[in-house]
């Protein structure tokens, strides 16, 4: 590929080319995603890193091709010439050659008695496909590609002015609130470069965008979102500014615009995309949002927008084509979420090095003259490395005089014996042999050694000596050990902290229990706790309860907090429960809960029932909600009967998240408490447990005189889902407020019971458009036959979106009934309308989903919640902050 796209270059070269690119490409592409299933069990992050070394692999095959110092010559030999290609053409009788299409050709003859004998073949140009002597198909081709990749890049380019003006446009936000929580953000994930914060009223999904600038543009309505919204928001597109993703996204998009005929980029890059969605919501997942609520804030952002906006210079948020998978990778509790460290950035990228560059160095084999063969990209203006004779056009006098040559080297080898049918005619197909057998053996390859490699990079035996990180460790253990200057040891410690070594560890707690420096003492334990290695607990413990330092000390529970390994709760127990000031002993009752283990429990549920200072037991009932287990129960149900409004509160929110049936008993007397915060919490607890045994003390709250707390408890019903509460719903269908006829209708729906059919039928026709819709919903959840009728009159209904979940329930339904109703949607006149009748009439020969769809229910139960709090200081979601070297100055 020396000639990659010259100035002169014939449409057969170009042609080629692209071809040739596309072939290798597509291989590359393919042992890359290959390799990406192999790592569906690690984080999207290193996932992400696979595909954007593809992509960027993809991009450069051309430039390694035509650069690449030696060549696997194993392809059959193609010659070329500068009005077409030539091809060894088989004698008269011999089958078709089939490296080239077969063209007429002359063949000389030598007559032999009667016979006339075939002759030897010879090179015969072959000109460029036109059928019927009309259009040039390779011409046309080219024209093709050229307007489709014209087209896309031009996309690009609008889509960046586009972007530009966007940001133009935008008031940017220069609060003091705002800036620092950005800064402080970013400052979390190393931003170096300064983030603007904008925006705008011409989007309603905040967006990304920015490469030397980067810059986050929220939509103008944010000032409506809570506090913990606006902060995974704000996160979420820091994390892609930390990842560089507006950069991996654009090379996709070239990818895509040059190669806009091939499915493998335009997969490549959705895979790219989705990789770094999901890479980002684990990072906010690991700045300790709950997956439950981050979920919930991009669901509603989501339902809020009217359009999404995906210039190629900017990320949304999120797209609602995507959102499902994502959706559940959030809801995942076991997925890996961990970023991509350095060696594995380096590893993926060696292993589809290990792919492309064999890809760009395959070549032809040597022609019959001893001339390198051609690849379609190797051709420089259709003659680099063609035989002198083959550069010239042949015409005239020089076609005879090549002709008569041509005869003459054929007598020559007839008469040393020679068979050319054996020698030339059967060449091809042992070329096609040889070509399959060579690609097959270069895949299988390729394959074995990037499985080679993906074992070297995810073994978990320490890193080789010769890797970058032990090179780190070997120079800077020695400078952490031995310096005699405090501020170089320091930031000897700092640096390690990066470093995922063993030695690492070993270096920093000799320094955290020997160095005689305080600031070196404390950086080593802040670098212990960012490598979160347990190896590191030992001497974090002895620094937790034994250095002279409370600055140390404090920080060393920090990074045992960190850890989160079972083995660091002896040494926090032993801090929360001793004479320490109370800054460390809420630290250490912090770690605690952050470790999440039931070993933990006893000493928290002792500090939550004991005497202590009040935040201190408030610290400890988070902890019992965090680490979620039974053996807490019984502590928390002493503090409900006994604790103040916010102890109470939050030991109701505890209880809740253990959802354990056996903290139902302590749920029931805070539904009288004459607190309505309380008695709220308490119906989310019982909603959240979802056990039967609630049913009875909700449904009391369904006549309470606070409206909040009769929604919330039509809401915990409904997530409890149990047909005892179908009796105590069904009357408020009949409340004068469509509001409560909504939620009623929509907790039916989640019980699925087909007692609650006639009750929801008789109201099938509400004059509410929303009661409308989410009765028929709901009714279309329990499948009842005998909801027919009533479905059957939704077909008719002026809401379409009503029409087609009648005709959902109806297909689910699947009785003779239900078939005679949606055979009366064939007399629709909605064309889709009709569509959907016939692909429920397939009743499984024919697939429904395409017509299935999700819609808003028009209410949500987080008005429920407004105002409310659960008892809880803010300020300790912050708690896993570094409280280390960038808290102080002098660090």
């Amino acid at each position: 590929m020396n000639g990659f796209l010259l100035p002169g270059a014939t449409p057969d070269a170009l042609l080629g080319l692209l071809a040739d690119v596309t072939i290798r490409g597509s291989i590359l592409l393919a042992l890359v995603a290959g390799l990406a299933r192999l790592l569906r069990g690690r984080s999207a992050a290193v996932r992400h890193v696979l595909w954007t070394v593809g992509i960027v692999g993809f991009l450069a095959l051309p430039v390694l091709s035509a650069n690449v110092p030696w060549k696997l010559r194993v392809l059959p030999a193609i010659q070329a010439s500068a009005g077409g290609a030539t091809a060894a053409l088989p004698a008269a009788g011999a089958p078709p050659a089939g490296v080239l299409p077969a063209q007429p050709a002359e063949f000389a003859t030598e007559v032999q008695g009667s016979e006339a004998a075939p002759a030897a073949p010879v090179e015969a140009t072959i000109p460029p496909f036109s059928p019927g002597g009309g259009i040039d198909l390779r011409g046309f081709l080219l024209w093709a590609w050229g307007v489709g990749a014209g087209l896309l890049i031009l996309r690009l380019i609008v889509g960046n002015v586009r972007v530009r003006a966007l940001l133009a446009r935008s008031r940017e936000l220069t609060d003091e609130a705002s800036e620092r929580e950005v800064f402080h953000l970013a400052r979390r994930l190393d931003i170096g470069s300064y983030v603007r914060l904008l925006v705008s009223d011409e989007i309603s999904m905040p967006i990304t965008t920015g490469i030397r600038r980067p810059a986050i543009v929220l939509p103008a309505g944010f000032e409506d979102w809570t506090e913990d919204r606006l902060r995974a928001v704000i996160l979420h597109e820091l994390a892609h500014i930390h990842r560089r993703d507006v950069l991996s996204h654009l090379a996709s998009r070239v990818a895509c615009a040059l190669h806009w005929f091939n499915p493998l980029a335009w997969h490549s890059a959705a895979r790219l995309r989705t990789e770094s969605e999901r890479a980002c919501d684990d990072l906010v997942l690991q700045a300790g949002t709950r997956a439950s609520a981050y979920a919930d804030h991009l669901l509603s952002i989501l339902r809020s927008c009217s359009t999404v906006p995906s210039p190629a210079m900017a990320i949304p948020l999120a797209r609602r084509t995507e959102f499902e998978g994502r959706l559940l990778a959030i809801l995942e509790p076991d997925a890996r979420r961990a970023a991509a460290g350095r060696a594995t950035v380096l590893a993926l990228a060696a292993a589809v090095a290990v792919i492309a560059l064999p890809l760009a160095a395959v070549a032809p084999a040597e022609g019959p003259d001893g001339t390198p063969g051609l690849l379609s990209g190797d051709l420089e203006s259709g003659t680099e490395g063609a035989p002198a004779d083959a550069q010239r056009p042949r015409g005239g006098a020089d076609a005879e005089a090549d002709r008569a040559a041509d005869r003459n080297a054929i007598d020559d080898t007839a008469d040393a014996g020679a068979d050319p049918r054996t020698d030339r005619a059967s060449a091809p197909d042992e070329d096609r042999d040889g070509l399959a057998a060579t690609l097959e053996g270069l895949a299988r390859g390729a394959s074995d050694a990037v499985a080679g490699v993906i074992t070297d990079i995810f073994a978990q035996e320490p890193l080789d000596q010769e890797s970058t990180e032990s090179r780190l460790v070997n120079a800077l253990a020695p400078v952490l050990a031995g310096d005699d200057d405090v501020s170089t040891r320091r930031a000897a410690a700092m640096a390690l902290g990066e470093v995922e070594d063993p030695r690492a560890v070993e270096a920093l707690s000799r320094a955290l229990e020997n160095d005689p420096d305080e600031s070196v003492r404390r950086a080593a334990a802040w670098a212990l706790g960012e490598i979160e290695s347990p190896r590191g607990i030992p001497a974090l413990a002895r620094a937790a309860q034994t250095d002279a330092s409370q600055e140390v000390r404090e920080t060393a529970v920090w990074a045992l907090g960190e850890i989160e390994h079972p083995d660091a709760i002896p040494a926090l127990a032993q801090v929360a429960a001793s004479g320490e000031t109370a800054g460390i002993r809420r630290r250490a009752v912090w770690g605690l809960g952050e470790i999440e283990h039931p070993d933990a429990v006893p000493t928290l549920a002792r500090i939550a029932t004991s005497n202590e200072p009040l935040e201190l037991r408030r610290m400890a009932v988070w902890g019992l909600g965090v680490i979620e287990h039974p053996s807490a129960i019984p502590a928390l149900g002493a503090l409900i009967r006994n604790g103040n409004g916010p102890l109470k509160r939050m030991a109701i929110w505890a209880l809740g998240e253990i959802e354990h049936p056996d903290g139902v008993e302590f749920l029931r007397a805070p539904l009288s408490d004459g607190d309505p915060d309380v008695r709220r919490a308490a119906l989310w607890a019982l909603g959240e447990i979802e056990s039967e045994a609630g049913v009875d003390a909700i449904a009391g709250a369904l006549s309470d005189s606070d409206p909040r707390i009769r929604a919330m408890a039509v809401w915990a019903l409904g997530e409890i889902e149990s047909a005892r509460a179908v009796p105590h719903l069904a009357p408020l269908l009949r409340d004068r407020d469509p509001d409560v006829r909504k939620r009623v209708a929509w907790a039916l729906g989640q019980i699925e019971s087909g007692s609650a059919t006639d009750a929801l039928s008789a109201i099938a026709g509400d004059g509410d458009v929303g009661v409308r819709r989410t009765v028929i919903w709901a009714l279309s959840e329990i499948e009842d036959p005998r909801a027919v009728p009533a479905l059957r009159r939704a077909l008719t209904d002026a809401e379409r979106d009503i029409r087609f979940l009648a005709l959902q329930g109806l297909a689910d339904i699947e009785t003779a009934a239900s078939v005679e109703a949606i055979l009366d949607a064939l007399e629709s006149g909605d064309p889709e309308m009709r569509r959907a009748a016939t692909a429920a009439l397939g009743r499984g020969g024919v697939d429904m989903s395409a017509f299935r769809f999700d819609f808003d229910f028009d209410f949500d139960f987080d008005a429920v919640f407004e105002g409310f709090e659960w008892g809880w200081d803010p300020g300790w979601d912050e708690w896993s902050d570094d409280p280390g070297p960038d808290a102080d100055p002098d660090f």
